[in-house]
């Protein structure tokens, strides 16, 4: 079935769902890393200077390496409308990449 990864580091997930929480960018990256990750919800800001674009950028790395590598359906729930809108666009430009290929 694959992982639905929510990453936040003060909200829990939606009730109802099978989500595994991250509360940082290095713990989500750790769960995308296993290949799993099938579903992923993103905040934008996390605690101190941590956030996450840190996994949007890691995944744009890691898929421009390995074509293979499978990238997520995503939502983004920042309540960051600027934070948010680059996630958005960050995630766009991947898909863009992936589809041209």
């Amino acid at each position: 079935m694959g992982i639905a990864l929510f990453l936040d580091d003060r909200r829990d997930p939606p009730a109802g769902g099978d989500w595994t929480l991250a509360r940082t960018s290095s713990a989500a990256i750790k769960i995308l890393a296993t290949r799993e990750v099938t579903y992923l919800s993103l905040d934008y800001d996390l605690e101190g200077e941590d956030c996450g674009a840190l996994v949007v950028e890691w995944l744009a790395d890691t898929i421009a390496a390995d074509p293979s590598f499978p990238l997520p359906i995503w939502r983004i729930h920042s309540h960051n409308f600027k934070g948010a809108a680059e996630l958005r666009s960050m995630l766009n430009a991947i898909e863009r990449r992936i589809s041209g290929r």
